[in-house]
């Protein structure tokens, strides 16, 4: 919010997808490691970024290249692109998550007192047989929620705001929501009322519908099968599907499949509809649901109550019309959707650039 009011106050433009990442990799370590980055800080006074947050970026960077170049990388990885850069990036990240774990381990009663965060949780696992998680897989389930939460958050609520610079009228549904759930702005949004803000969580989960974070998957088949109203699958065949392809199915979503319309989550009661997981795909489903489901849920809607009730937003002039657009899918398709970057998750190619106003009504 401060950034914001930054850009408010002195009518700059901001890179509203670029600061959401940055808001997300500090809200995911601040749950991790109750550790505050400063990056959003840094930002504004000109400091320096800190090396985690420089680290984590390269590698997310390096391993889109490795997911999209899947083959080559395969054959020519020790040759292509700054491997030394990426083995000192992950060692950074690595070092930054050990000196943590190391520190609560020489002071457990310290850490049961003062923390309360996922890596307390984690360091006070056992198993069936008692024994605690190494140092090693601390490291690793730490480091890999940041790693699956930071982009696809950050991504799904860049989404949500390009949509809703498009839509006045939902932003005044949001508002009106918002201030009847909430007497003064000195309320904030927790874990448990963050559910009582139906239509601001159809609004998330339509701009989720039509850009899933992660936009498509593949997986090899351990045993016979047949999909539903299609072939045969045999063991060892890779079935391959695409969410953003799904919600784009007249079959599946209706006729109006490409607009966004966040009523369609709401029923005639004003309750938000439950659709089945194999057609909300978003967070996966079944026994490889999201994890990280509600977590990610609750970190959108409390950015976006406080950004909604706070300011009015608007493009840079001449960004929209200047953006390169994806092509329609369709002749008839009234869908305008910039360009996505070649990514495991589905960010901008080009940064989407906004003017901040305080909300005006």
């Amino acid at each position: 919010m401060e950034v914001l009011n930054f850009h408010s106050e002195t009518q700059t433009a901001v890179e509203m997808d670029s600061l959401l990442h940055q808001f997300t990799l500090e809200s995911f370590v601040k749950m991790t490691f109750s550790q505050d980055m400063g990056s959003l800080k840094a930002g504004l006074s000109g400091q320096k970024t800190e090396p985690f947050a420089e680290a984590f970026d390269y590698v997310q960077k390096q391993l889109d290249l490795r997911f999209i170049m899947t083959a080559i990388w395969v054959r020519l990885g020790r040759f292509v692109g700054n491997r030394p850069k990426m083995i000192a990036a992950r060692r950074t990240l690595e070092n930054y998550a050990y000196e943590l774990i190391d520190s609560r381990a020489a002071n457990p009663n310290k850490d049961t007192q003062v923390y309360q965060d996922l890596l307390g949780l984690f360091m006070s696992f056992t198993d069936e047989k008692g024994l605690s998680l190494s140092r090693s897989e601390l490291k690793d389930s730490a480091l890999n929620l940041i790693i699956a939460g930071r982009d696809t958050t950050a991504q799904a609520l860049s989404w949500t705001f390009f949509h809703l610079i498009r839509n006045p009228d939902v932003v005044a549904k949001m508002r009106a929501e918002i201030d009847q759930l909430m007497a003064s702005n000195d309320e904030l949004v927790d874990y448990l009322n963050y559910k009582q803000f139906t239509y601001n969580l159809a609004v998330f989960y339509e701009a989720l519908r039509l850009h899933p974070s992660v936009p498509k998957n593949a997986k090899f088949a351990v045993d016979h099968d047949k999909i539903p109203n299609g072939p045969l699958v045999q063991p060892g065949d890779c079935l391959r599907w695409s969410d953003w392809q799904m919600a784009r199915d007249p079959s599946i979503w209706g006729p109006d499949c490409t607009e966004f319309k966040p009523s369609r989550w709401i029923d005639d009661s004003g309750n938000l509809k439950q659709f089945g997981q194999w057609k909300f795909h978003a967070f996966n489903g079944g026994p490889r649901v999201c994890i990280g489901m509600h977590l990610g849920t609750l970190e959108a809607i409390a950015c976006l109550v406080q950004v909604v009730r706070t300011f009015d937003l608007e493009y840079e002039p001449g960004w929209y019309e200047k953006v390169p657009m994806i092509r329609k899918i369709s002749p008839d398709s009234t869908e305008q959707t910039p360009r996505y970057a070649a990514s495991l998750t589905l960010p901008m190619l080009n940064h989407m650039r906004i003017l901040v106003h305080k909300r005006k009504s």
